[in-house]
């Protein structure tokens, strides 16, 4: 969910997208991949060190589709801002 709330956290502004211009900006994208290879580091390498348990395809799935909800909390919310509340 951490991953997905950076991306929302790109544009806090009604009316502007998240995604726009995502890709120019490389210093977000190399964080973001590096904590999404460490988290996946942990998970499934380090599981003895860090006492969890490996997840398989079908897990790691589920959890990219169950957490990317929060970008939809993010739209509402800015949706919320701009129509409700007046918002330039």
């Amino acid at each position: 969910m951490q991953v997905w709330n950076m991306i929302n956290c790109r544009s806090l502004r009604p009316g502007q997208g998240v995604f726009r211009g995502i890709l120019r900006n490389k210093a977000f994208l190399a964080i973001m991949a590096t904590i999404v290879v460490v988290q996946l580091l942990i998970v499934q390498t380090g599981y003895k060190t860090f006492m969890v348990t490996p997840l398989g395809l079908i897990d790691w799935l589920a959890i990219l589709v169950c957490s990317s909800v929060i970008l939809a909390f993010g739209y509402l919310n800015r949706f919320i801002q701009k129509v409700f509340l007046k918002s330039p």
